[in-house]
């Protein structure tokens, strides 16, 4: 059966909170193949016609619109992968979205984060350009603070991987054919999209906005990937230690403070902050307040439960006011092997 293609819905962005002046852009998304267009990324992201959009799956990919939309028939049933065109990767894609302002203070930073896209994006916001994002397990943050309004228009540029390769389609005459692999060289990408051996082509090679996309509002600082690492001393596990790595973005020199919440404790670090990136390292002997006693364990899969536990971060200024703030989960683990042809013991801890 032909699928049948959608008519175009009015949807309104809506800002998802899910943390703390941190929100999900949603709903609103838009998608249109660049060839349509004879307009640039400054006039994409400001107000313009886009009645001959396609409603857009954000998080998701092109073939995910396309298919959702009723462009292309659903690939995972029968021979329909067969009817939608390996050029879907061979061009270049738009996305848009309109989203609300929100009232900010003097001193905040507005951030827009991308936790993926795939494989290259440039990235507009109410006429400018504001960055680019190259592979498809790489964010991009970028500060929007002096761009940011009442209404904000953004347009992102998905531009294809430059070695697609080309599918083997396995038939009846040709049940097998070679592997893939001409995609690894754009680096640790979705290699197998191209197909291989055991799996057909993806049309788009899953090109797209795969990963949500957020706005986030800091104050004089920000934390970047906290971490925790815990310690077993084994073969003991009624016990583990932690540390707490990270690296803090100040753009005001002076003092702060990490507070450490975890099982219902607290722990308040004072710091004195230089503008730039600041790494931070908290030691077990530091936060004895929030060992774990009796852990319970992350296990391999098959031998036990993957337990995971939850930490707040809470970033203070020389006021007490909350400038920002993390939640981190995380299991206790901890793995070592022997290498076979040497006595030397190699010790890794997880997070």
């Amino acid at each position: 059966q032909e699928p049948v293609r959608k008519e175009k819905e009015t949807r309104n962005t809506k800002l998802i909170k899910v943390d703390d002046d941190e929100f999900i852009i949603s709903n609103g998304w838009e998608m249109i193949d660049a060839n349509k267009l004879k307009i640039n990324g400054d006039i994409i992201s400001s107000t313009i016609d886009t009645k001959e959009w396609y409603n857009a799956t954000v998080p998701g990919t092109v073939l995910t619109t396309l298919v959702d939309q009723g462009v292309y028939p659903d690939p995972y049933f029968g021979l329909n992968n067969m009817m939608i065109p390996d050029s879907l990767c061979r061009q270049d894609w738009w996305y848009r979205t309109t989203f609300p302002g929100t009232e900010i203070k003097s001193n905040n930073k507005v951030w827009l984060l991308f936790n993926g896209i795939n494989y290259e994006a440039n990235i507009w916001l109410n006429g400018t350009l504001i960055g680019n994002i190259k592979g498809a397990f790489i964010r991009g943050e970028f500060d929007i603070t002096r761009l940011f309004k009442g209404t904000n228009y953004l347009a992102v540029q998905i531009i294809p991987p430059p070695h697609p390769g080309i599918p083997h389609e396995a038939s009846a005459l040709s049940p097998k054919g070679p592997n893939g692999g001409e995609l690894c060289q754009d680096g640790p990408t979705f290699i197998c999209s191209e197909g291989w051996d055991w799996m057909p082509g993806i049309r788009d090679r899953n090109m797209g906005i795969w990963q949500d996309v957020r706005l986030k509002i800091t104050g004089e600082a920000k934390m970047i990937d906290p971490q925790v690492i815990t310690d077993l001393a084994l073969p003991d596990t009624s016990k583990a230690n932690l540390d707490i790595k990270a690296k803090i973005e100040c753009f005001s020199e002076g003092a702060y403070t990490l507070e450490v919440q975890f099982a219902g404790k607290q722990l308040s670090e004072k710091l004195r902050l230089k503008e730039g990136v600041n790494e931070i390292f908290l030691s077990s002997s530091d936060i004895k307040e929030v060992q774990v006693q009796e852990p319970k364990l992350w296990w391999p899969n098959g031998y036990g439960e993957q337990h995971l536990y939850t930490m707040s971060l809470n970033l203070r200024n020389a006021k007490t006011e909350l400038i920002d703030h993390k939640n981190i989960r995380f299991g206790v683990r901890e793995l070592s092997y022997e290498f076979a042809v040497s006595t030397e013991k190699v010790k890794y801890q997880g997070i």
